[in-house]
C-alpha cells in the first residue's frame, strides 16, 4: 500500500522543504485499509502519524515498543562533535527538530534537507553532497542489528553520539 507520503516524498526529495512542513500523510492509506478490513494491523512510527489521525474513530494504538536511544548521531569523516564542524559545513538532516537545534548552536553551518533511507543519505555524504549527517541513533542501531555484521558506517566515516545538552537550545 503506497501512502501519499511515499508518493510525495519522491517529489519533495528534490525540494529543500522538509516533508513535515508539506503536511505529507504517511499513514492515511494504511489507516483506511485497516478501517475497511483490507488489512488486520498496521505498524507505524509514531512520529509519522499526524496528530489528527492518532485518534481516528475506530482505530487505536494497540501497542508500542519501549523507547530506544533518544540521542542523535553525527556522521562525518572530518569531525566527531558539532563544535568540530568547520564554519560553512553542509550538514544533512530531514528532521525539522534536528535542523533547528543545529542552527541554534551553529548558525555558521548550512543545513541541507536530505531525504531517503539511511543508505541513500550515507551515499550523499560519500558523494560530497554534504559534509556531515545528523541522524537518529535508534534508527542506526536498529539498522545495524538487521545488517549482517552490523556495520552500516565504514571508514573513513565515524559515528558519534551527540549529547542531549549539545542539541538542546541554550
Amino acid at each position: 500500500i503506497d501512502s501519499s507520503g511515499d508518493i510525495s516524498s519522491s517529489i519533495a526529495a528534490s525540494q529543500d522543504v522538509p516533508l513535515a512542513m508539506k503536511a505529507v500523510d504517511f499513514t492515511g492509506s494504511l489507516d483506511d485499509a485497516l478501517g475497511d478490513g483490507i488489512i488486520d494491523v498496521a505498524v507505524h512510527s509514531l512520529k509519522d502519524i499526524p496528530p489528527a489521525n492518532r485518534w481516528k474513530e475506530g482505530l487505536l494504538i494497540g501497542a508500542y515498543s519501549n523507547r530506544e536511544d533518544p540521542l542523535d548521531v553525527l556522521i562525518s569523516d572530518r569531525c566527531k562533535t558539532l563544535a568540530d564542524l568547520p564554519k560553512g559545513s553542509r550538514v544533512g538532516s530531514a528532521s525539522i527538530r534536528r535542523q533547528a537545534q543545529l542552527l541554534s548552536h551553529r548558525p555558521d553551518v548550512t543545513v541541507v534537507n536530505i531525504r531517503g533511507n539511511v543508505q541513500a543519505r550515507i551515499a550523499a555524504l560519500e558523494r560530497g553532497d554534504v559534509d556531515a549527517l545528523i541522524l537518529a541513533a535508534a534508527g542506526l542501531e536498529r539498522l545495524a542489528k538487521s545488517e549482517s555484521g552490523g556495520n552500516i558506517i565504514s571508514a573513513p566515516y565515524t559515528y558519534n553520539k551527540i549529547s542531549a545538552d549539545e542539541m538542546l537550545p541554550g
